[in-house]
């Protein structure tokens, strides 16, 4: 059974990414096209090599609830709610410390280290979605085991919510642009691709902003979230200016590159179109 269950997320995976891999080279709003050669081998190498890590750790955070959940160990399987409650509180905690470790590795010099690498893309598609170094999969682990345990999750709803944060995670790195109508109902609430591009905006306070990976509660909670960039179309970039180009390419220098210091650099990243119909 867990031999299908795997094969069947394997396939769900990389089959959403592919899938929405053709729609953006179709649709997409990025000039990425002349990069992707370049930037594609070295974020799905990313992607593969974080799968490698991911099923060689002992532990998950589903795993670690579903062991809480067996003993009545953890606050919410302690106060035995109804489930519809605690599927609500799995996902607020759940977010939360998301929301939280991720906003930490943007201000603790070690943490962000680490975390540049996804932000040192040059330009954003679905494949920027995998782009993560794998010190960050553990750190991340080491908090939302632990968290799983004493908090007592709902493993189904952690795994239901896993899975949606994993395959929203690539949509919302995508250059897709939705309808106008449908950004506007859906921004107040989750995550949409517009929103995203902002985090990784080479301007810095753009960059702190917009933390959440689904949700955009905590954001608007705790005061970081933006709608739109203050600043004109053709002046956003996407990246960093503190990676050169040659090494937010490079895959050895990537995985090394939590030891080197960042440097300021003036060379352009990433601009989306403008489309002339709308100016």
């Amino acid at each position: 059974m867990i031999a299908v269950t795997d094969h069947a997320w394997f396939l769900t995976f990389w089959g959403f990414l592919i899938a929405l891999g053709v729609v953006e080279y179709a649709r997409a709003i990025d000039p990425a096209a002349a990069s992707r050669r370049v930037r594609w081998p070295i974020n799905i190498g990313f992607g593969v090599l974080n799968g490698l890590v991911a099923s060689l750790l002992p532990i998950s955070t589903v795993a670690a609830a579903s062991w809480a959940q067996s003993r009545g160990f953890g606050l919410l399987n302690a106060l035995a709610l109804p489930a519809a409650i605690a599927v609500v509180a799995t996902v607020l905690f759940r977010t939360l410390a998301q929301y939280g470790l991720h906003r930490f590795a943007h201000v603790w010099p070690p943490l962000w280290a680490v975390h540049r690498v996804h932000h040192s893309d040059t330009c954003l598609d679905g494949s920027t979605g995998l782009r993560f170094h794998p010190i960050e999969l553990f750190i991340s682990m080491a908090v939302l085991v632990p968290l799983s345990i004493v908090m007592g999750l709902s493993p189904v709803a952690l795994a239901a919510l896993e899975t949606v944060e994993i395959l929203g995670g690539i949509l919302t790195h995508t250059s897709l642009r939705l309808p106008e109508p449908a950004e506007r109902a859906l921004r107040p609430y989750i995550v949409t691709p517009a929103l995203h591009r902002l985090h990784h905006s080479n301007h810095q306070p753009e960059t702190d902003s917009n933390y959440g990976a689904l949700l955009v509660f905590w954001d608007r909670l705790f005061g970081t979230y933006l709608a739109e960039s203050k600043r004109e179309p053709e002046v956003f970039r996407t990246g960093l200016d503190t990676v050169a180009p040659d090494d937010a390419s490079n895959l050895e220098w990537l995985l090394a590159g939590t030891l080197r210091k960042e440097a300021a650099r003036n060379s352009p990243t990433c601009a989306p179109k403008v489309d002339s119909s709308e100016t």
